[in-house]
């Protein structure tokens, strides 16, 4: 992928519902596959040293530790924790030092407590 610094690029995706149907016709297999798999062989399938990742959940609910551990014992580095709410699982991820970078809306939301030493890092 090229990253501009400024400018225009590229389109990335379609440009319309048909397009995209097209493609999948074509290009993705329509057999029926459990895609069932651990959380450990996801994060060593999907998650990579620099990756930009996001969690689901909002706060501290819903959000699956099971993977967010996983990340850790995995020892992922250089991670990019992007998106909404994150409280309990980025706080982790910098704190076992595998997230040094976030992007969301809300972050760290101990306003009660204050924030943790990990999360003062970034």
């Amino acid at each position: 992928m090229e990253v501009l610094q400024e400018g225009k690029g590229e389109l990335v995706g379609w440009h319309d519902p048909d397009e995209a149907r097209e493609w999948a016709l074509k290009n993705k297999s329509r057999e029926l596959k459990d895609k069932t798999m651990s959380a450990k062989e996801a994060v060593s399938k999907f998650i990579h040293d620099g990756d930009f990742i996001a969690a689901g959940g909002f706060g501290h609910i819903r959000v699956s530790m099971a993977v967010i551990y996983e990340i850790i014992r995995q020892k992922k580095r250089n991670l990019t924790m992007a998106g909404k709410t994150a409280v309990h699982d980025v706080d982790i991820l910098i704190g076992a030092r595998c997230v040094n970078k976030a992007e969301v809306a809300y972050c760290f939301g101990h306003e009660l407590r204050g924030l943790s030493p990990a999360s003062r890092r970034i």
